[in-house]
């Protein structure tokens, strides 16, 4: 046998408890595609389990067959209050809201008022575009 031609086994790419969305499916497992589980075991050789959060386990997957999850809009909308969510509605979409934590700090410090400012525009600008377009529900947070 030659050695150096086995191929690398890929290592767990997230740890046991990390939050995964289901984009495919290559291994005929019985996970929905889109659905978010946690990683619930490592199964070696390129494969993981991963438990809903009915605790059910599933199948054996492959690790490509997922990505790690953020957090989405459809949780965080029943986390936040009426005025949080007026906030975001400033935002050209929701569902990957992220920021570099230095930057998140720098704004932070350099303009503490921030949200005030955001939510005083916000009216003139929502005015305008009821005015031209009709609204679409699917877009509005506050909805």
């Amino acid at each position: 046998m030659r050695q150096g031609l086995r191929k690398p086994v890929k290592i767990c790419p997230f740890q046991v408890g990390t939050r995964i969305r289901i984009t495919r499916n290559s291994s005929n497992h019985d996970y929905r595609i889109g659905a978010i589980y946690r990683v619930h075991q490592d199964g070696n050789f390129g494969l993981f389990s991963a438990i809903d959060e009915k605790g059910n386990i599933g199948q054996l997957a492959q690790w490509k067959d997922c990505e790690r999850a953020g957090i989405g809009w459809e949780w965080l909308r029943t986390q936040l209050d009426p005025r949080s969510l007026e906030l975001l509605s400033a935002f050209v979409g929701v569902e990957h809201l992220t920021l570099k934590p230095e930057i998140e700090n720098q704004l932070v410090l350099s303009l503490p008022d921030l949200d005030e400012a955001i939510l005083r525009v916000l009216p003139a600008i929502e005015n305008t575009r009821t005015q031209n377009t009709p609204k679409d529900p699917e877009c509005d947070p506050r909805i």
